[in-house]
Order: C-alpha cells, then structure tokens, then sequence
C-alpha cells in the first residue's frame, strides 16, 4: 500500500472516532460479488484499498457499516468513495432502528455534515413508560 493510503486510512480513521463512532466496523462492497470486510476500521480500510489496488476496479464507492456507542438496535451506514486526491469521501449516511424499522437518510457534501454518535439516538422515538399500559388493562 502507497504511503498516501496510510496517511489516509489513519486521517479518516481518526475522524470517524472523533465523531463518536467505535463499535463493530463492517465494510460491504457490491462489485461483481458481494464483498465484506470486518472487524477494526484502520484494517478493513487498508483491506479495501488492497482490494481495489489489486482489482483496478473502478468501483471504488462502499458501505461502511457500524452501531451506535450506546444502542446496537441502532445501525449507522455510511456510503463512502475513495478518491486518490483526496482520501475518502462521505456521500451520504442512513441511520436505521431495527427495532422500529425506521430510517433516517442524509446526503452529505463534506465529510464533516455528518452528525456525532451520540445525537443519533435522538434521532428516533423513545417508547412512553406507560405505553404498554392500554385503556382498560389495569386488571390483574
């Protein structure tokens, strides 16, 4: 891997923590077959540009899948390019509940539009305490 990969699988690594996100990194790459790398996110991103390098495949947009620091039910995939010039590119991000089965979709223009980890549990209702509690069901 060139010199330049390192420099930027480290600079995207690191601002992918700072915003928050650390659990359980998966990369699916859908080229011919479907392709996934798991595991830590410095490792599947310095496996992915292998991957591209060693394919010179032109296919160079993927998903990067993760959770929530404090909710698993709540899965973050990022649709992200690499670039030679300039690294590796957010284009857009979807937050899905697997509880509720909800999405929240954003397109993305700078990598720094995406929001923190931990504002994503906001993003989705919370159950009222007294929700399961229906008119009439107070009977033992």
């Amino acid at each position: 891997m060139k010199q330049e990969h390192n420099r930027d699988v480290s600079d995207f690594t690191s601002f992918i923590y700072q915003k928050g996100y650390r659990k359980h990194f998966s990369i699916d790459l859908v080229a011919k077959e479907r392709i996934v790398f798991a595991g830590n996110l410095s490792d599947c991103l310095k496996k992915i540009l292998n991957w591209l390098s060693r394919e010179n495949n032109s296919a160079t947009g993927f998903e990067l899948r993760t959770t929530a620091p404090y909710a698993d039910n709540l899965e973050c995939i990022f649709k992200v390019r690499f670039d030679e010039v300039k690294g590796f590119l957010i284009n857009g991000v979807t937050f899905h509940d697997k509880n509720s089965g909800l999405d929240h979709r954003y397109s993305i223009s700078s990598n720094h539009q995406i929001p923190g980890a931990n504002s994503v549990e906001g993003l989705f209702p919370k159950p009222k305490p007294w929700a399961h509690r229906l008119k009439g069901k107070f009977r033992p």
